[in-house]
């Protein structure tokens, strides 16, 4: 696969994620306005959507390694040390919970606010309208604005034009509050979902695709030095800049032989990619250089080598020749996220070999 098939695969799966995310967000507001119990509505719609993403990412895999890979196969998929399927799953709780909070106090919540506000406006009483309301309506805040027109409409002397004022009324302030509960919801269930589905997508689809390209390196003698290309979408300072600047091989910036080279990605949403260096000089003779990670990070503002070690201490740590780079990045890593080497036999293998 091509680099550029690679990147139209990658939007492909954008767009797939995105529109999982919004059918579930309009379910979710289909079943609430219908008056669905909130906690068997969102259940319902955060299952769809974890099969929708699963079945989705079971395609884009398939088209990336070149071989089917099943749905069953699919949930089982290593992420973090556990299956994609659990991942999906412990995602789900928490939207679900923050979800049924906010529809909850949606629920409750606009009767109560407004019953307080009253309290405290307790001179807009509307009988007498001491305080000249009327005169003064479009200052008013919008639920005092409800209130009033409730007064005046109850003060229609034909029944049925009062009862046909005061549903309209009733209709205009429901229509509000499900605005209102949608613009929270967008943030909170939908924004949510496809963020963390977008970043599982984009993280695994990239691990696999330089799992794939590693082993390709491998395979190609004349191909001895590979460099480690920043994303173009690369946003800030980090640990990607050290492996991308660092001349730790006296090769140049991110030169590398190829089985010592880091493989990446390096955190979630990371975009870096290996590119062959068939062209370098042959006078040119890697020699590693246990100090160029100090010397790096030692070149960097303050903030910017605390962002590449990951912590002030851990800057200070490799800096004093305590740590190295490589043992801080690993801190607490899932052995699958660990630092990879092109050359290192543990890298995951693909279901094509695996055939």
């Amino acid at each position: 696969m091509t680099p550029d098939q690679y990147r139209l695969l990658l939007e492909n799966s954008d767009a797939q994620v995105r529109g999982q995310a919004e059918a579930a967000f309009q379910a979710l507001l289909a079943r609430i306005r219908r008056g669905d119990a909130p906690q068997p509505a969102i259940a319902a719609v955060m299952a769809q959507f974890n099969a929708g993403v699963t079945s989705d990412l079971a395609q884009v895999f398939s088209a990336l390694l070149a071989t089917s890979i099943g749905v069953a196969e699919m949930r089982d998929w290593p992420v973090g040390g556990v299956k994609l399927s659990d991942v999906l799953y412990t995602n789900a709780k928490a939207v679900s919970a923050t979800t049924r909070t906010i529809i909850e106090q949606h629920l409750k919540g606009p009767h109560a606010a407004r019953e307080l506000a009253k309290a405290l406006y307790e001179g807009y009483d509307f009988k007498t309208d001491p305080l000249d309301v009327a005169g003064k309506l479009e200052t008013l805040p919008n639920y005092l604005k409800v209130e009033f027109n409730k007064a005046m409409a109850a003060k229609l002397k034909t029944p049925a034009l009062r009862a046909a004022y005061l549903q309209a009324i009733a209709e205009q302030e429901k229509g509000k509050g499900t605005e209102a509960l949608q613009r929270v919801l967008k943030t909170a269930f939908y924004e949510r979902n496809r963020y963390y589905a977008n970043r599982i997508a984009r993280t695994e689809l990239h691990r696999a695709y330089t799992d794939r390209q590693s082993r390709e390196l491998m395979s190609q003698d004349r191909i001895q030095y590979v460099q480690l290309r920043l994303s173009s979408k690369h946003p800030k300072t980090d640990i990607c800049d050290y492996f991308a600047r660092a001349d730790r091989y006296g090769l140049g910036p991110g030169v590398y032989p190829k089985a010592d080279a880091p493989k990446p990605p390096f955190h979630p949403h990371c975009f870096c990619l290996l590119s062959p260096m068939i062209a370098l000089s042959p006078k040119l003779k890697p020699h590693f250089n246990p100090d160029a990670e100090r010397a790096f990070l030692a070149s960097l503002p303050g903030n910017e080598a605390r962002q590449v070690a990951g912590s002030i201490d851990k800057r200070d740590r490799i800096l004093a020749g305590k740590a190295t780079i490589e043992e801080v990045y690993n801190e607490g890593k899932d052995e699958l996220y660990q630092w990879k080497r092109v050359g290192d036999e543990r890298t995951r293998v693909d279901f094509e070999e695996a055939a």
